[in-house]
């Protein structure tokens, strides 16, 4: 187990979340070694590829009136989104994944992913989360097609 304490530094963190079952969806950007390589050519490529990600943003931040409530995340060739595992969090996901999707189409980008529910611990710095296992697992086993995958009906529950 990691220890709660390491020698010369305080906690000062203010209350930590706590672990509650979450909707998370993992995406892969599809050919990122290729386009990396491209974009790198190209500065003005480079710069249309940051316009399109801050469109993303806006979509993720809820700018555009769907993302409300979502937590997210991009990195690399990655994009991870949570939200509450309820009804209407989870339908309001979904239309952001689809808004995602569609934006980036439009400029030849293609993402494949999956969508799960777990149980779930994010900070800033740090994600624990079973949800997203089962949604990289979605994406990286079963999706061969640039589309994203739903975990089976039978195991997605509103705890």
């Amino acid at each position: 187990m990691i220890s709660n304490y390491v020698i010369g530094i305080s906690d000062d963190r203010g209350p930590l979340p706590s672990v509650e079952n979450r909707a998370v969806a993992f995406l892969d950007i599809l050919g990122f070694r290729n386009l990396s390589t491209k974009f790198l050519d190209d500065l003005n490529q480079c710069h249309a590829l940051d316009l399109q990600m801050r469109h993303v943003e806006k979509i993720l931040a809820g700018d555009v009136g769907i993302g409300t409530g979502l937590h997210a995340q991009l990195f690399s060739d990655a994009i991870i989104i949570s939200t509450e595992a309820k009804p209407d969090s989870l339908i309001r996901l979904v239309f952001t994944l689809e808004a995602l999707q569609c934006k980036l189409i439009s400029v030849g980008i293609f993402i494949r992913g999956g969508l799960a529910i777990g149980r779930h611990f994010q900070t800033p710095r740090t994600m624990v989360s079973e949800g997203l296992i089962a949604a990289y697992e979605l994406e990286s086993q079963v999706s061969r097609f640039p589309r994203i995958l739903v975990q089976a009906k039978e195991a997605l529950s509103w705890r």
